[in-house]
């Protein structure tokens, strides 16, 4: 690690609330590496899992939309950054806000972590640590509307596809993340190990 990424280290707090603009893109990729691997994101998928809990029947499998309105909860659940992304890697034309980021968060919202925990039980906080590897080096296709993309990347023998929303503000959101079996892949990709 270089001393300009040891020297550079921001909490998740600053980076959702864009204090990282302008550092340098290791130590933010870095910055959110420590996250990740730190007690922040298990204690964000235990308070969604109780929140669903709560809130959902066990019987439920799988739901469409999470909206929680009360922002007490909100915060309690909490937001965590998950990745990063260049502007060079998701540009589609003109930048939508007056400041231009060369980096900016992935973010975990709160509603998307209680339909994470619900709808893709099987992932871990293991799974979710690589989410940085997947917006980095995995495969991107872009959806018609173009504020949608999604990433493709296998990680040992799992397969795994992301999709993010980018929003008006220039924010970008997690949509969804879960492990996805060879024949979803997008075509053109390698199906095989």
């Amino acid at each position: 690690m270089s001393s300009s990424e040891t020297a550079e280290r921001f909490s998740w707090k600053d980076l959702l609330r864009g204090g990282a603009a302008g550092a340098d893109p290791r130590a933010v990729r870095a910055t959110i590496r420590s996250i990740l691997g730190g007690p922040e994101l298990p204690g964000l998928l235990k308070r969604a899992e109780a929140y669903g809990r709560r809130s959902f029947p066990l019987t439920v499998k799988r739901v469409r939309m999470v909206k929680i309105k009360d922002s007490a909860i909100k915060t309690q659940i909490g937001e965590i950054a998950v990745g990063t992304l260049s502007d060079e890697r998701i540009a589609s034309g003109p930048p939508r806000s007056t400041t231009i980021e060369p980096i900016r968060p992935v973010r975990l919202s709160p509603e998307t972590a209680v339909k994470q925990v619900i709808n893709h039980r099987d992932l871990t906080a293991a799974d979710y640590r690589r989410l940085p590897d997947l917006f980095d080096r995995g495969r991107m296709t872009r959806e018609e509307d173009g504020n949608h993309f999604a990433f493709f990347g296998r990680f040992e023998s799992t397969l795994y596809k992301a999709v993010i929303k980018r929003t008006q503000k220039n924010e970008v959101f997690l949509k969804t993340f879960h492990k996805i079996r060879p024949r979803q892949l997008p075509p053109g990709e390698a199906k095989g190990d």
